[in-house]
Order: C-alpha cells, then sequence, then structure tokens
C-alpha cells in the first residue's frame, strides 16, 4: 500500500472518529404559528445560549418578518385553521425527520415560552426516551363534529396537541398517509390524530408518557372557554399561575402576549433554571 492511500485512510478514519465524538443529538423545535413569535428577542437569546442542541422549524401562515427565524420556515405550507391544522404539524415534522440528528420533536406556538433555560430543558427531555402527550379516551359526546365516526371506536382517543415526541412516533406521523386523510375532514383534528394513529399502530402505550410539558391554564379561559388564559402583565396573580406551572413539572407555557415584559420573563427563567441546578445539588 502507498503512502498516499494510506494518508487518504488514516484520514477518512479521523474524520468519521470526529463526526462519531461531536455528533450531538438535537430536539427539533416545531412552530406553528400565524406569522411571527410573540417573544422573539426571548427565544433568540436562549437558543444562542444553548448552540448545537435545537434545530428550528416553522410553518407559519403568513411569511416570517424576523430575519433571525426566515430561514428556517419550512417550504411547503398548507392552509389551517384553529381546528383543523394536523397536516400542518405533519408537515413539520416531515421536514424535521429528514435530519437523523433530530430525536425529539417539540411542539409549540407564536405564544409558547420556555420555563428554563434551553440548556436545561434539552438535559430534561433527553433523559427519557418516552413521547410526552397527555391523551384519553374521547372527553366529548360521541355525538360531538369531531368524533372520528368512520374508524372503530377502540382506536379513537383524543389529546392535546402540546407534544414532545421521540423519533421512533415522528416517523410513524412523517410516513402516515391514510389515517391522516380521514381525521383531517373532522374538526379539531390535532387533538385526535396523534393518540389515534399511535392507537392503531399498537404504541400508544409504548414509550409514551400521559402527561404534557406545556402548560396551559383552563381554570380562566376565555372566549367562552374556547381559548387558555392569556397572560399579558406582570401581576401577583399571573406569579401564582406561572409558579404552579413549575409545580407541575411544565418545561414550556403558553399563551403569553407581546405585552408581557420580555425582561420579566428573561428574569423569571434566570432564576428558577439557578433555584433547579440548586436543587440538585443538595
Amino acid at each position: 500500500m502507498n503512502s498516499k492511500f494510506l494518508s487518504i485512510i488514516l484520514s477518512l478514519l479521523l474524520l468519521t472518529s470526529f463526526q462519531t465524538v461531536y455528533a450531538q443529538d438535537k430536539i427539533a423545535l416545531l412552530f406553528l404559528t400565524r406569522s411571527d413569535l410573540n417573544h422573539s428577542e426571548l427565544w433568540k437569546q436562549l437558543l444562542n445560549e444553548a448552540p448545537n442542541r435545537f434545530n428550528v422549524y416553522f410553518h407559519s401562515k403568513d411569511p416570517l418578518e424576523d430575519p433571525y427565524f426566515q430561514p428556517h420556515r419550512i417550504p411547503k405550507i398548507v392552509p389551517t385553521t384553529w381546528s383543523i391544522h394536523a397536516k400542518a404539524w405533519q408537515l413539520l415534522i416531515k421536514e424535521a425527520v429528514k435530519n437523523p440528528e433530530n430525536v425529539r420533536f417539540a411542539f409549540l406556538s407564536e405564544s409558547c415560552i420556555p420555563l428554563y433555560s434551553l440548556r436545561l430543558i434539552y438535559k430534561k427531555i433527553m433523559s427519557d426516551e418516552f413521547t410526552h402527550m397527555f391523551y384519553r379516551k374521547p372527553w366529548w359526546p360521541s355525538n360531538n363534529p369531531r368524533e372520528v365516526k368512520s374508524l372503530p371506536s377502540k382506536f379513537r382517543y383524543g389529546n392535546w396537541e402540546w407534544i414532545v415526541m421521540n423519533r421512533k412516533h415522528a416517523e410513524l406521523v412523517a410516513q402516515d398517509k391514510k389515517v391522516i386523510k380521514t381525521i383531517s375532514h373532522y374538526e379539531n383534528d390535532q387533538e385526535s390524530y396523534f393518540s389515534t394513529l399511535f392507537a392503531i399502530h399498537g404504541c400508544l402505550s409504548n414509550q409514551t408518557y400521559n402527561k404534557s410539558y406545556t402548560y396551559m391554564n383552563w381554570e380562566h379561559s376565555v372566549n367562552g372557554g374556547a381559548s387558555p388564559y392569556p397572560f399579558t402583565e406582570e401581576s401577583v396573580f399571573n406569579d401564582t399561575l406561572i409558579e404552579e406551572a413549575y409545580s407541575g413539572g411544565a418545561l414550556f407555557a403558553r399563551k403569553f402576549d407581546p405585552e408581557y415584559p420580555t425582561y420579566a420573563l428573561l428574569k423569571m427563567i434566570r432564576k428558577n433554571t439557578k433555584k433547579y441546578k440548586k436543587s440538585l445539588s443538595k
């Protein structure tokens, strides 16, 4: 073997070794939005503090104005309404699973904020292999327009749409053609599709933790109970609700309006990240 050929072989081996050592499993942050995030500056700062841990994807009704996030808008966009948008989630997942480094997939909206630093959230999400999704048998009447009557009742489930999904489940969503075609004809398809798909494939309870990582307050809902409570300002009452989110083990929360001071959110995140790390050292 001549020296030039040996040198090439050694270089390839070193490159492979380097890629193996430095390869980083990532979390895909999937944003389904109308346009830009309510707190873009907050997200940008926290993402810059957690390099090489996250990949970002947007499905937005309108083009994004923030140049930081513009390159992350996926190429295909489908029409959505507040009650029909499972296909948009599927498009986000299809785009994200193309990257083999993405092993978790977090569903987010423009009004979502992280409750800790993204470095800490990364560690918590990657600490197990489960999909985190609240689900149960349908909580609406069987004669409701959202009931997926064209499928056997044993497969019909409901779920909150704010999910952190593992790669096994994400690949099922990306590959699916039949189930989403059926369920997308029903209202609130995003609250039936994922749990029903996994039930059909016999993996709803397999590697699924029946709890959401995202906090919403429905006790003080608005719009006749159609929307969760919106956080619009700093207040003692809002502080109490946010503490409820932390106590319940949430990693994200919604709905935070643009009016809510970003500096206050950042201060809260810093404080609770520090508090959590301190609790681990005891």
